[in-house]
């Protein structure tokens, strides 16, 4: 195997007081419930309608949301399946049949 190439010009962090190093900590990302009662009713008519523009435009993310905030959320069901365990034919078969009809 080759060695990787060694870049000149990385240096590693001085022990103690190193200006490159960053002081102020992680900043905490405002509260998202915050940021909306923030907006008021106004500001989610503005947050609605660039979702209705952007969804005209085929954004599929923006549909998505528009969808599963007038419909709800899709449930998914979770299927515990141990990859550990022997399957056998017929499980299989019930599997892949519970999985065409939408169970």
């Amino acid at each position: 195997m080759s060695e990787r190439p060694q870049n000149k010009h990385l240096k590693p962090f001085k022990k103690g007081d190193d200006p490159r190093r960053c002081k102020k900590g992680k900043q905490a990302f405002p509260d998202l419930k915050e940021l909306i009662e923030d907006l008021g009713s106004e500001g989610m008519e503005v947050v609605i309608q660039a979702l209705f523009t952007q969804a005209k435009k085929g954004n599929v993310k923006a549909i998505q949301e528009l969808l599963d905030r007038y419909y709800g959320k899709v449930k998914q069901e979770n299927t515990n399946i141990n990859l550990n365990t022997e399957v056998t034919k017929e499980d299989r078969h019930k599997i892949l049949d519970n999985l065409k009809n939408g169970r």
